[in-house]
């Protein structure tokens, strides 16, 4: 967990600067699925071991309760202003994660160039 979780300014910063410290790929990724792990198994009550992050949310027993206090939750932790609904719309930590990431400006994977471009 995060330290200074009392602080949500100081813990959306240390979140942002661990993640930017480590290199876009499997660390980054890992490092974001375990934040939103760690999130989920708070809520539901389940021990992080037990949670497979491409698993949707309602499989994890999250009703539209608990996935609105997730929202709030990282909007907290991260400074994203995420929608109440955005456990339904990015149904699983796997998808719920890159958004995440995408409005907190952090790309979790490396760039990949496309066939034929420069």
């Amino acid at each position: 967990m995060l330290s200074g979780a009392a602080d949500p300014a100081r813990a959306a910063d240390e979140l942002y600067r661990r993640l930017v410290s480590t290199q876009p790929g499997r660390q980054r990724r890992k490092l974001m699925t375990s934040f939103l792990v760690g999130q989920v198994a708070e809520i539901a009550g389940l021990a992080p071991t037990d949670i497979d992050e491409t698993r949707p949310f309602a499989e994890l027993g999250l009703t539209s309760q608990s996935i609105a206090e997730l929202a709030e939750r990282l909007r907290v932790a991260t400074g994203a202003e995420l929608s109440a609904t955005a456990g339904w719309r990015y149904p699983s930590i796997a998808a719920l994660g890159d958004h995440v990431a995408e409005l907190m400006g952090v790309q979790l994977d490396r760039a990949t160039e496309s066939v034929g471009q420069k």
